[in-house]
C-alpha cells in the first residue's frame, strides 16, 4: 500500500461473503488506515472482525503449497 492512500483503502467495497481469507485481509488493511487516520474504535471494531475470521477452523489448511 502506498503511503497516506488511507482515503483510497477505505473506499475500497468489501469483498463478497464466501471469502473469509480475502475478507479477512481487507478487514486487516481497512484497520490500518481508520488506525492512520485516528479512528480508533473504528479500527478496534476492525481488528475484532479480523480475529473472529482468524479463529474459523475453516480456515485451518494450508493456502499454498510448499
Amino acid at each position: 500500500m502506498r503511503v497516506n492512500s488511507w482515503d483510497e483503502m477505505l473506499a475500497e467495497p468489501a469483498p463478497a461473503d464466501g471469502f473469509p481469507y480475502l475478507k479477512g485481509t481487507w478487514l486487516y488493511a481497512r484497520g490500518l488506515a481508520l488506525a492512520a487516520k485516528g479512528r480508533l474504535d473504528e479500527a478496534d471494531a476492525a481488528l475484532a472482525d479480523v480475529r473472529k475470521i482468524a479463529a474459523d477452523p475453516a480456515l485451518a489448511y494450508t493456502l499454498f503449497s510448499p
